[in-house]
């Protein structure tokens, strides 16, 4: 490792430990620590505190996020899974359909420019999918070659950031809670409590030793993850080879919960860095710079997506806490849904957030073509 990978390990650790401390905090039930890690992440990156070149950015995206992920589910009980992914799976069908009514809005709205509906069709794959979406659409409908990619690609990582960290500071909004109820938010303190106390009070084992034992498991998950998806050719989605294999284990072995304590707050750590580089990410000088074209395009298909998020929300009577997973899984994918739901300690939202994430993976390259294909007739 060069002294710029120590230095860029010191940021992310004295960060993490600042946003967990503010989490355990009073603050905290106003300004999530996760928002501070990303905040904390565009200023280092626009002030160019953060290392151009250091390896520590790659381990925490390739290493340390999957064994977060597997680490967060190595509780789930796939025979508990559908009474709380019935409730999500609505939800993310709003969230799609304030993604659709976003783009189809400020597609006829904006005055039109060259490949608009292609720029259209890649807004749509992207905001209910991922990036693997934008860019498996942008070469499906000729996007790729055209002068508003460079804009669009930038607009897409400076304006999900942004959008990330608006889903945190609703996450605490009291107003948001009075227009949409949410019986998950008004017990999130005491269901956070038991669950730590369950944790203890069902331990076997000495809790250094559980977490080892925690963090061999899941590094070996991921491992023969990484291997069943080079053998299956599905490199791209080994995060649905993870959650199988993860769910499937801890519902066939339920009294392996005995042995394994506090991996949710390991997990919790390994995102709280990478949240960090998530927000360093993002340079805000971008903000100012040549994509501003499309940084208004997304920023109005959001707008109008956490609109009908809302209205559809409280019409349909559907948890706040649901809608907002459910709007994380759409537009920022299922990593971010899972370290939103566990962040806030809303832990029988973490599996239905991924599952529905992997479907909007699945679905956006269809949605995204179909969408050009849509307006470009018109």
């Amino acid at each position: 490792m060069t002294n710029d990978d120590f230095f860029m390990l010191t940021l992310v650790c004295a960060s993490s430990a600042i946003g967990l401390a503010i989490d355990h905090s009073r603050l905290g039930r106003q300004i999530p620590g996760a928002l501070v890690m990303l905040v904390a992440g565009a200023l280092l990156s626009t002030l160019n505190v953060v290392p151009e070149h250091n390896s520590i950015d790659d381990a925490i995206v390739l290493v340390l996020l999957p064994l977060a992920i597997t680490l967060f589910l190595m509780k789930s009980d796939v025979r508990m899974l559908w009474q709380t992914a019935r409730g999500l799976l609505p939800a993310f069908g709003v969230a799609m359909l304030g993604t659709l009514a976003g783009v189809l809005t400020v597609y006829m709205a904006l005055p039109l420019q060259d490949d608009a509906a292609e720029l259209a069709g890649v807004v749509t794959a992207t905001l209910i999918g991922g990036s693997m979406n934008f860019f498996a659409v942008s070469e499906a409908v000729g996007f790729a070659d055209s002068p508003l990619y460079a804009g669009a690609l930038t607009a897409d990582v400076i304006i999900g950031v942004v959008f990330l960290s608006l889903l945190f500071v609703m996450c605490s909004s009291t107003l948001l809670r009075a227009i949409v109820p949410s019986a998950t938010m008004d017990a999130e303190a005491e269901a956070s409590r038991l669950h730590d106390a369950d944790q203890v009070a069902a331990a076997k084992l000495p809790a250094v030793v559980s977490i080892m034992l925690a963090l061999a498991v899941a590094s070996a998950i991921v491992w023969v993850s990484g291997v069943l998806s080079q053998i299956l050719g599905i490199e791209k989605y080994r995060i649905l080879v993870i959650t199988v294999i993860t769910v499937a284990l801890a519902s066939s072995f339920p009294a392996s919960r005995q042995y394994i304590v506090h991996e949710d707050k390991m997990a919790m750590v390994m995102m709280y860095a990478f949240f960090l580089v998530t927000g360093a990410s993002v340079d805000l000088g971008g903000l100012f710079g040549g994509s501003l074209y499309a940084l208004l395009y997304y920023a109005l298909v959001l707008g109008i997506h956490v609109g009908v998020l809302l209205v559809l929300g409280r019409w349909f009577k559907v948890d706040l806490a649901a809608l907002l997973v459910a709007s994380n899984a759409c537009v920022l994918g299922p990593p971010t849904a899972a370290g939103m739901a566990a962040s806030r300690g809303w832990h029988h939202l973490v599996l239905p957030g991924l599952l529905v994430g992997l479907f909007g993976y699945a679905v956006a390259n269809f949605l995204g073509v179909g969408v050009t294909w849509l307006v470009g007739k018109f």
